[in-house]
Formats: structure tokens, sequence, C-alpha cells
């Protein structure tokens, strides 16, 4: 079945990311039109198809053929709404950027917003918020390495390639969550010298949780990308 053309809405989001990135970097290797495929996704998650990945990339090829600053053909094809939002929306960039985020939103709220919620017997209401107190060790983390991990790798997840500034705006701008590739404290009581630019990645926390998320087995940054269902990843 042939995925429908795209929508207004959809227009507006990818001319906004159009604009964010350099003419070389809008294929499908680029964590930020994955993103955008993942956005998406979502947003038709109740109608049974998605944006891939190449589709994004064909359509930002789209707005190549259609920008006057582009010094190559684009690729052909499009309709006259690619013309429509171009002509609405390209000398009113910082009005595109709002709108892109207002439609996160919405996506984003919709989408909480159908999550069914748990029928009454599969819950019951318990007591919690007291407090405790907890006596244990943990390993020491010196914040500075996480930054400096952040300056060397950025905030794209390393494994999806995820990014929170584009999903949030302003609000998800700069946060991501690093990653020991080799765990502290795993029965050790040393310290040890940690390199941020071969010790440490980047990583959203979905990421993240699954590499910890059996007991005593840490995955490779290699294994959990091997673990990616095809259907969100574009290699």
């Amino acid at each position: 079945m042939k995925n429908p053309i795209w929508n207004n809405e959809e227009l507006i989001l990818a001319l906004d990311l159009y604009f964010q990135i350099e003419y070389g970097q809008m294929d499908g290797r680029n964590p930020q039109v994955k993103t955008l495929s993942e956005i998406l996704t979502l947003m038709h998650e109740s109608d049974g198809f998605s944006r891939s990945v190449n589709s994004v990339s064909l359509k930002l090829a789209n707005f190549k053929r259609i920008d006057p600053k582009f010094k190559g053909k684009g690729m052909t094809g499009g309709g006259k709404l690619d013309e429509s939002i171009w002509n609405e929306y390209s000398h009113n960039k910082q009005l595109l950027h709002t709108q892109a985020e207002e439609i996160i939103k919405k996506i984003i709220n919709r989408n909480i917003t159908n999550t069914p919620s748990l029928a009454v017997e599969d819950y019951e209401s318990r007591t919690e918020g007291g407090r405790k107190i907890y006596v244990s060790q943990k390993s020491e983390r010196d914040a500075r390495l996480k930054n400096a991990a952040i300056r060397i790798h950025g905030t794209s997840c390393q494994v999806c390639g995820f990014n929170f500034g584009l999903m949030y705006g302003e609000w998800g701008e700069g946060f991501i969550e690093v990653h020991h590739l080799y765990p502290l404290g795993a029965n050790e009581t040393a310290e040890r010298i940690t390199d941020p630019a071969k010790d440490l990645i980047v990583v959203r926390a979905n990421c993240h949780r699954m590499i910890h998320r059996k007991k005593d087995i840490t995955l490779t940054l290699k294994e959990l990308k091997q673990k990616i269902n095809p259907v969100y990843s574009n290699e």
C-alpha cells in the first residue's frame, strides 16, 4: 500500500529541518533526519503507516529543487503543497520553527492521551512515599567527564540517533545521558583513569536502560545497535 501524500504539518516539520542542516547532510545517515522520521511515524501511528528515513531525505531533496540558493538540481517531483509551504515560510523561519515546535508538542500529547489506561483489576492501591535510610557504597563519578563526553560526542544518541533538542525544542536542547563503556563499580574497588573520548558514549534514556536491562550483562554499543528493529533503523 502506497503511503499518502505529505500533509501540511509534515511539510512544515520537514522544511524546518531543511533550514537547520547543511545541504550535504540531508540523507538517511543524519540522526536529525532519522529523528524526524520517528516523529512522523508517531504522527501516523493510528493510520498504520510510517515515514521512512528515505522518504524524509527525498522530501528534503524536493525542497532543494525549489530553493534558489541551492546550486544543484535537487529532486524532481513533489507537489504543489511543497511550493506553497516554501512560499509561506521560507522568508519567516522563526515562525516556521515556532509552528514546527507546536506540531511536535501536539503529536506527543496526542500519543500520551491515546495510551490505554490500566483496567481496574490490573492494579491495587498501595501506600508509598515514606522515608527510609539506606547505607550503601556507590562509585564516584566526575561531572567534568560527563560534560567533556557531551562536548566530544554531541547530544544525539550514538545508538539510535535520537536528539532531544529536535524532539522537544529549546526544552530538550543539550540533554543526553552518558554511559561508561566499562562499568564503574563492577566487582572493583580501585579508582581508574577515564578517557571521555574512548570510555564514554552519549545515549538517550531508553537505549541506556536497554544496555543495562539484564543483571550482570552490559551490552556493547555494537550489540545494542544490532538489536534495533529494522523498522527503526536506516542501516
